[in-house]
């Protein structure tokens, strides 16, 4: 069966970030070891335990941030399967992209506040166009807030389509790419709401 390259490009993504967690897991083990080691030895006069400690403190934290960030190249990398080619679950990929968007939130020191739904979100959309689309609002809001500012994202569930809300600390300016998403027609921007929307899938 021959892929089409996002079906080939999601392939070589899910399996690398299974290759990659087996290694987090080694690294994981590892620290775990050298932290037994030197629990045992509590008593052994050690001139460098404290930044010991703290190396070990550092490689578990990072490990769970890798983690976390491998776990989302997964559902993202799952994007072009088939099964997801009609229907997909809004809050999976909305998490995802949110972790994903880590990095330039982080760059802006902007704090993404994500309220997860509380139930599945099913949509009639493929989780490419979800992806995509989201992606593409994601950062374009993440352009527009000023730095040191919080930026709100909340899934909003309805009969006839399932939404994802992003509030802005200001309203954007007309030159962005979010206003001219809006005069397109491919998301909803009133003020300092912003609304994606998808239809909802009842199976």
């Amino acid at each position: 069966m021959t892929l089409s390259p996002a079906q080939a490009m999601g392939a070589m993504t899910t399996m690398t970030t299974h290759e990659l967690q087996n290694i987090l897991a080694i690294i994981r083990e590892s620290a775990g070891l050298m932290g037994d080691i030197l629990e045992v030895n509590a008593n052994v006069a050690l001139k460098h335990r404290p930044k010991l400690d703290e190396a070990l403190g550092h490689i578990t934290t990072q490990v769970d941030r890798a983690k976390s960030l491998l776990e989302a190249m997964n559902r993202i990398g799952h994007a072009p399967d088939a099964a997801q080619q009609e229907s997909c679950d809004l809050g999976l990929h909305t998490r995802a992209l949110v972790q994903l968007c880590g990095r330039p939130a982080r760059l802006k020191e902007l704090s993404l506040q994500f309220s997860p739904p509380s139930q599945p979100l099913p949509i009639h959309a493929s989780a490419l166009q979800v992806v995509a689309e989201g992606f593409t609002v994601l950062r374009a809001a993440i352009e527009v807030c000023p730095s040191g500012s919080v930026l709100e994202i909340a899934l909003h569930p309805g009969p006839q389509a399932h939404s994802l809300m992003l509030a802005l600390p200001t309203p954007p300016p007309a030159s962005s790419l979010l206003s001219a998403l809006a005069n397109a027609g491919r998301i909803q921007l009133q003020g300092t709401t912003i609304q994606l929307s998808f239809p909802a899938h009842h199976p």
